[in-house]
């Protein structure tokens, strides 16, 4: 199979064109393979070294990432920035990132995945698009949450701030760094809100404004999205793949 086929696909399913101007990663394809064919994929988080070295021993053509190598800005060649393009380019494995498109997709993104884990309906669009809110089918606890959550992924680093009501029955959700847009689930009168990072800032916000907040990891609240990737290209183009599971407990 060629590169540019599923490179292509992928372009058009996340639409990642629509992001140009919202997202600072490289969207898209960041490193070419020799001979632009692809017989594996693989999928992780990070494109870190551990990442590229796991889909190199594992044969890998492709590695499909939701952290990239390039962020808005030219970066040195120098250091482990070099020494994860030398890594690639010796082991001729192609690299695709796909950060907020991601995030945001209405089917396979980390937000929606996480809503579908935990039985989300009537699940709508939530912070600027990248998020998404919905109704549980039955109240729960924050900790009920969080174990669903979890047991899907590794990587978890939990932090819970069980200041708003015990019984959860309406919930917002955006993966990754954004517990400082606690503030938009206050505003509109959710019961919890689930992200990845935990900032300090936002302990006595939600105390104060007695809402609940569920930290789960950055790590942890993201593979939900390239794990359902990983299912589509497997689905769609009958290929062999894997996810890589690198965690990091932050």
């Amino acid at each position: 199979m060629k590169l540019n086929t599923i490179v292509n696909f992928l372009n058009e399913e996340l639409k990642v064109d629509e992001f140009k101007n919202l997202d600072i990663s490289m969207n898209g394809l960041q490193v070419e393979n020799l001979g632009q064919s692809v017989e594996k994929i693989c999928f992780a988080v990070d494109a870190c070294a551990d990442t590229i070295e796991q889909a190199v021993e594992e044969g890998a053509d492709l590695l499909v990432v939701h952290h990239g190598l390039f962020w808005g800005k030219p970066i040195p060649l120098v250091r482990s920035h070099y020494n994860r393009i030398k890594a690639l380019l010796d082991g001729n494995l192609a690299l695709y990132a796909c950060h907020l498109p991601l995030d945001a997709h209405p089917k396979y993104g980390n937000n929606v995945q996480i809503a579908r884990a935990l039985g989300l309906f009537e699940i709508k669009p939530f912070l600027n698009n990248i998020g998404c809110k919905g109704i549980l089918e039955e109240d729960m606890s924050c900790t009920q949450i969080a174990r669903i959550i979890s047991g899907q992924s590794s990587g978890l680093a939990e932090c819970i701030l069980p200041f708003g009501t015990e019984n959860i029955k309406t919930v917002g959700i955006c993966s990754g760094a954004a517990s400082m847009d606690v503030g938009e689930a206050i505003k509109v009168g959710l019961d919890a809100y689930i992200t990845g990072d935990c900032r300090h800032e936002i302990y006595h916000t939600c105390k104060e404004e007695q809402m609940n907040l569920i930290s789960l990891g950055h790590y942890c609240t993201e593979t939900f999205g390239v794990k359902a990737l990983k299912q589509l290209i497997e689905t769609e183009f009958k290929t062999e793949t894997s996810f890589i599971d690198i965690p990091v407990q932050l």
